[in-house]
């Protein structure tokens, strides 16, 4: 039942991975504007969400489920860190942004707050903060 709630979840944290690990070289840069921090912000947004809802689908951990939105939350956001850490210290071309540690973080709060958001609407009863 747990991989069955958080199969998306997973999928996404393994596209973070892979995105998050190309070398610096084969980044394309865009030529008015960056996106980076948007980037972030979104797949980081978008982890915390699935991480939540899934967390509180699953009744194989029944401590994962009651708290589901502080452990997503944590663990979305010293995931981003982590990330960043892997860019500065081991693949060439790509550097540790304490910025791309900050979007990371509003996106895992954004994701927090579209939670909210939806689901207070659905039922009540359904989210503990």
């Amino acid at each position: 039942m747990f991989f069955r709630h958080n199969f998306f979840g997973i999928i996404w944290l393994l596209i973070i991975t892979a995105v998050c690990l190309i070398p610096g070289r084969n980044v394309p840069q865009p030529p008015y504007f960056s996106f980076d921090k948007l980037f972030h912000a979104v797949i980081f947004g978008c982890l915390a969400f699935q991480l939540i809802i899934g967390f509180k689908k699953q009744y194989t951990f029944k401590r994962l489920r009651y708290h589901a939105v502080p452990i997503s939350i944590f663990f979305s956001v010293f995931y981003g860190l982590f990330m960043e850490l892997l860019q500065g210290m081991i693949f060439p071309d790509r550097s540790f942004e304490m910025m791309d540690v900050l979007a990371n973080t509003i996106g895992v709060m954004a994701g927090w707050l579209l939670f909210i958001l939806i689901f207070f609407k659905m039922d009540k009863t359904t989210v503990r903060l």
